[in-house]
């Protein structure tokens, strides 16, 4: 609070002051006028002066006096972290220890209600976790009897089970993100960086997800390029590149057409990008500008009713802690380009907190 604003907040005691000074010098100068004299001009100025004097030092005094607690209190509102905010410090008067002591209290049930918050959010981090590798057993067995008994069963079955087992690739999905959302909330302990190269990846990638790319009729084709090489971790960089294949897969499919994925490697402003185009049902205008939003299908999503609206937001999340780039432009109708960039001037190390 600078002195400006300290005068406002005094006015009702300025007023207070330079009233009782009125006061004084008008009984004053009737005591005078009783005995037949009168106050001269300067004897008048005099106390005038005075009055003023004492009320701009005991305004000073009080002004400094103040300071460190305004000041204190400015650092407070401008703090992020909890653990430079226990206190005032110093005290000069009751008002400021009353609020000295009502601060400190606000702060420890802060303090305690965000270790119970802590906990509980470790605790349901741990269930979920443990949940999830306990349901990807299971679904690991399902897919294992499905392509059992595929070879050995009636058309109609067959049928049957590639609808089963396509619906378990989704549920197989859903833990996969569900596990690596559940590591996102502790990045760096689960982060290895090493040299990558990004079209080889994109390749494993997609021989892993043949089946997916046939059942849907699909193609993926790699354009040649750069071998662009870029450091960053493997594991997340892979997911990334699973959710935005895992879209175009879902969206190409849609159409009356086949569907067509192309990769390449292209340069961008600040470095190099991979491109992921599809010629599949596009994203709608007004939703473009959302699609990183956790939840949010948009038009699409609701459409075709199978959209979590999290996949696109957790590569984006990823992205920003690994120091990359995720890029987006769609046509409906036309299809959708993802791009991952990987700036020149950046460290792997610049998004991790």
């Amino acid at each position: 609070m600078n002195f400006s604003k300290y005068l406002k907040d005094q006015l009702l005691f300025i007023f207070a002051f330079l009233l009782a000074a009125i006061l004084i010098i008008v009984v004053i100068e009737l005591d005078f006028l009783l005995v037949g004299t009168s106050l001269s001009i300067s004897s008048l100025l005099y106390l005038i002066t005075l009055a003023l004097t004492i009320l701009a030092m005991v305004l000073i005094i009080g002004y400094l006096i103040k300071k460190p607690f305004y000041k204190r209190l400015q650092e407070l509102t401008l703090q992020t972290d909890l653990t430079n905010m226990s206190g005032l410090n110093k005290t000069n008067n009751l008002e400021e220890a009353l609020v000295d002591d009502a601060w400190q209290n606000l702060y420890q049930l802060a303090i305690e209600k965000l270790q119970i918050l802590e906990l509980e959010n470790k605790k349901n981090i741990y269930f979920l976790s443990q949940w999830a590798h306990h349901m990807k057993t299971p679904v690991a067995v399902i897919d294992l009897l499905i392509q059992k008994n595929l070879e050995n069963t009636s058309e109609d079955n067959a049928k049957i089970l590639k609808s089963i087992r396509e619906e378990n690739n989704s549920l197989s999905e859903a833990l996969a993100m569900l596990l690596n959302l559940v590591r996102l909330q502790d990045f760096t302990s689960d982060f290895h960086i090493e040299k990558i190269s990004v079209l080889e990846l994109t390749r494993s990638i997609i021989n892993d997800k043949k089946r997916e790319f046939v059942a849907r009729e699909v193609y993926p084709y790699i354009e040649e390029g750069p071998n662009l090489i870029v450091e960053s971790d493997a594991k997340w960089l892979r997911f990334v590149i699973e959710q935005i294949l895992n879209n175009a897969l879902k969206y190409s499919a849609c159409l009356d057409k086949p569907g067509q994925v192309i990769m390449q490697v292209i340069t961008c402003e600040n470095g190099f990008a991979l491109e992921i185009a599809d010629n599949g049902i596009g994203i709608a205008k007004e939703d473009i500008n959302r699609v990183f939003e956790p939840f949010y299908t948009g038009l699409t999503g609701r459409k075709y009713h199978k959209s979590t609206g999290m996949g696109l937001y957790l590569a984006f999340e990823i992205c920003q802690k690994l120091g990359h780039k995720l890029e987006i432009e769609s046509k409906e109708g036309f299809g959708t380009k993802v791009r991952v960039c990987f700036p020149k001037k950046i460290t792997i190390f610049s998004g991790v907190i």
